[in-house]
């Protein structure tokens, strides 16, 4: 089959974007822009506070988890060893019985 590209056209505006706002403009949006230097001063202390204090609390949790991550035990491997076999009653039964037989033999040479 063969594929036909087909272009999609944007419709035709004949004015431009309107441009972003200044940061005059935004100033005088918010009431910054009249807003005394003490005052300026202080918001812009306090927004850096702020941020200030999101950042330690993220590097306080990094540094908690990073000391939790030194207790978590590793991962044993199963040794490759056979454990041994736990003896029962019938087992030490017989093993009784073969001592005794052993001992009487001994005492018999």
């Amino acid at each position: 089959m063969i594929q036909i590209d087909v272009r999609v056209t944007k419709p035709y505006t004949p004015f431009p974007p309107p441009q972003p706002l200044s940061k005059i403009d935004k100033e005088l949006e918010s009431g910054e822009y009249f807003a005394k230097e003490a005052e300026r001063r202080q918001k812009k202390s306090e927004k850096h506070q702020v941020k200030l204090d999101k950042n330690t609390e993220v590097s306080l949790q990094r540094k908690k988890e990073k000391r939790e991550k030194e207790f978590i035990p590793p991962i044993e491997k199963q040794s490759n060893l056979k454990q041994k076999p736990t003896t029962t009653i019938d087992d030490t039964s017989k093993l009784i019985k073969n001592v005794k037989k052993k001992l009487k033999r001994l005492q018999a040479d």
